[in-house]
């Protein structure tokens, strides 16, 4: 198949001066009419390239480039000094804010006459009218003069026109950072449709993600000249290597890593493969109902070496500078430091820190829990959710795929705003990538910020480990162990161990309570990360359906594990009954408290019902479970003032797990507890030979 794009061999040059001010001085009338050269430079520079039906071609580059001028060669808007360009098609072009727009028109009437220079009739174009305002989100301004319209209303209506009436070839400049961020994203959405559709697409931007993400291929234009790599990434990456404002732009190394700060971005490398997706670390604050995105700012280096650079950037629309200083550790990790320094008071509502990764990270670990990223589709408009937590969470990791040659990478966030959230997304098909979202909403007392200098946060980022260092590392800050006995804390879960030998099955260790007919488990609890501290964890979790939080307090001796649980209530509650639950293994059969002893009760194929093995409930203060050739466990009730009864508990057969239970029931209508802080369990976890 012929190509539908041919560049052959062009190269434009414009003189050096235009305008009335080209008459005066060096190289002016006085030099031109006494035969003087013209001074020239070469936007383009013999420049050849094809581009096949159907294929989506980024083209990337710093300003003055030659970017947008090989555009309009392509579109027809300007003629090249010498070469040959040939486009088979219909062609859709939108290069300048309101090209092609008559100020006095309306936007419908600006409608026609866009459809009419793409070579529409008007019965085309009515077949499409309504598509193409709802699309433009400006039909209540439709039937005004566009000389009334604002620059992001310019930009919806021509691509709106552009993207309706059915082109052969796209071609788009970077007009489409003018709009806001909901039309952003229907645009970006669009653009994958048109792929889908099999149209050919030209794109120059300065966004990497979404070139990334939707181009066949990309090409680099420095100078007027054309460079190209293997892939549209390697031509990204080359392009964050080579391109950027000298004065804002550094690259740190250390073994076989990179880290390049270049303007409000960090994209880091391993083995010159990239770990971070094209958009790469930034940092963002909303004010004044606006955002303010660190690569929006002016960048310049403040000191910099091999290893390390410290940067500022000084944003155009609010008297507030971002501090940077990123450096590698010996360890190999890098540190981030970000600082704002505010000029004058500044309101600050919302602080984002953002951490871009590649969909080739399939797997994340987050609050003490792992799971699989879900693919992104194509059309996908909005960012999505993909596991968050409400509590203060100050780790994560991104796991690759199988036989992907990336590092496992892990982040962790220090921060004195304690209410910083982690949260993993999925973003929309354009940026294509996992977004690492660190965010905090000051307080209404803590949102004006005194003109001064203030440290925002410090980020590690490690890509030297390999996953089981991970998962160890992660686990490490959750577990107690004495021993052979080992307890590992997990989202409102405890799991035990003994040696390598797990214990627990299912829900491990848990607690519930029955609150107005429905149960309120711990692991349904927002968990906030464990405290550790001296072979002790205090963690701290909030019920988003009744009015109490949950503090469990746990710490190893000799004698076993120590459990403090404590309810923290806000409104008064009745409570008809609680526990807490330890779900063992089916190989312990035999359990005993100091009333009675007995065998599990046996499980029932297909029943689900959790049955107890008790014949008599008085309060007890313990209950062990036994099982040939396992260690013996011990479930302790150690306050005398609760009056606990221990019961022997069977689950269902799809569990198929025995129960050590410490029970409290209400003797007469139900336990009720007034606001303030409660015991709700005081006991011990003992694991012998």
């Amino acid at each position: 198949m012929p190509p539908i794009i041919e560049v052959k061999n062009i190269t434009k040059t414009f003189p050096n001066r235009r305008g009335g001010k080209a008459l005066l001085g060096k190289g002016g009338l006085q030099d031109w009419l006494k035969g003087g050269e013209k001074g020239t430079f070469d936007a383009l520079k013999d420049v050849t390239l094809n581009v096949e039906p159907g294929e989506a071609l980024g083209i990337i580059g710093g300003n003055g480039s030659g970017k947008s001028t090989l555009l309009k060669i392509i579109s027809g808007v300007s003629s090249p000094t010498s070469g040959e360009v040939n486009v088979y098609g219909r062609v859709a072009s939108l290069l300048e804010l309101g090209a092609g727009f008559h100020p006095m028109l309306t936007g419908r009437e600006n409608i026609y006459l866009n459809a009419s220079l793409l070579g529409m009739r008007r019965r085309e174009t009515d077949k499409v009218m309504g598509e193409i305002i709802a699309f433009s989100g400006i039909a209540e301004f439709i039937d005004n003069p566009v000389m009334t319209y604002s620059s992001g209303m310019y930009v919806r209506l021509g691509f709106s026109v552009a993207v309706n009436t059915n082109p052969d070839v796209f071609l788009v400049d970077e007009v489409l950072s003018v709009g806001d961020e909901e039309f952003q994203r229907k645009c970006r959405a669009r653009i994958a449709d048109l792929r889908s559709e099999g149209k050919t697409l030209v794109f120059v931007s300065h966004d990497l993600g979404i070139t990334n993400a939707i181009c066949d291929r990309v090409i680099m234009l420095a100078k007027g000249e054309m460079v190209q790599r293997s892939t549209p990434q390697a031509t990204i990456d080359y392009y964050l290597r080579q391109i950027g404002e000298a004065r804002g732009t550094h690259i740190l190394r250390k073994d076989d890593m990179e880290a390049v700060v270049s303007n409000g971005r960090i994209g880091l490398f391993k083995d010159e493969r990239p770990v971070s997706a094209p958009d790469g670390f930034t940092a963002n604050i909303k004010s004044t109902q606006d955002w303010h995105h660190s690569s929006s700012a002016v960048w310049r280096i403040d000191s910099e070496d091999e290893t390390s650079c410290t940067m500022y950037g000084e944003l155009p629309r609010l008297p507030v500078v971002y501090w940077w200083d990123v450096r590698f550790e010996d360890d190999g990790s890098v540190t981030w430091d970000m600082s704002l320094e505010c000029k004058r008071d500044v309101e600050i509502h919302h602080i984002d820190i953002n951490f871009m990764f590649p969909t080739e990270y399939t797997k994340w670990i987050f609050a003490g829990l792992e799971g699989v990223f879900p693919e992104i589709e194509p059309g996908q408009a909005n960012w999505q959710t993909v596991v968050a937590s409400e509590a203060p969470t100050k780790m994560a990791c991104a796991l690759p795929g199988e036989d992907v040659d990336l590092p496992p990478v892990s982040v962790s966030l220090e921060s004195h705003h304690e209410n910083f959230r982690f949260i993993w997304n999925n973003t929309d098909y354009g940026l294509n990538c996992r977004a690492l979202q660190a965010n905090a909403r000051p307080t209404e007392s803590e949102r004006t910020y005194a003109a001064g200098k203030y440290k925002l946060a410090s980020g590690s980022i490690v890509m030297t480990q390999d996953l089981e260092t991970i998962r160890k590392d992660i686990i490490a800050q959750q577990t107690l162990e004495h021993g052979k006995f080992r307890a590992v804390f997990n989202h409102g879960n405890i799991a035990l161990y003994w040696g390598e030998e797990k214990l627990t099955a299912f829900l491990d260790l848990y607690g519930s309570m029955l609150i107005n007919y429905l149960w309120s488990d711990s692991h349904h609890l927002q968990w906030s990360s464990a405290e550790p501290s001296d072979a002790q964890l205090r963690i701290r979790a909030l019920s988003r359906r009744f009015p109490y939080e949950q503090v469990w307090e746990l710490s190893m001796t000799e004698d076993g594990l120590d459990i403090a649980i404590y309810i923290d209530v806000k409104e008064t509650m009745d409570v008809t009954e609680y526990h807490t639950s330890i779900v063992l293994k089916e190989e312990f059969t035999r359990w005993a408290t100091d009333e009675e002893s007995a065998d599990f009760p046996a499980f029932e194929s297909g029943v689900e019902t959790w049955k107890h093995g008790n014949e008599q409930y008085k309060p007890c203060t313990w209950i062990r479970a036994e099982g040939d050739g396992l260690p013996s466990v011990t479930l302790r009730s150690t306050d005398e003032n609760i009056p606990i009864r221990m019961t022997a508990v069977r689950t269902g057969d799809s569990q198929r797990g025995h129960v050590l239970q410490a029970l409290r029931a209400a003797d007469h209508g139900a336990i009720r507890m007034e606001p303030g802080e409660h015991l709700y369990f005081k006991g011990r976890i003992e694991v012998e030979e």
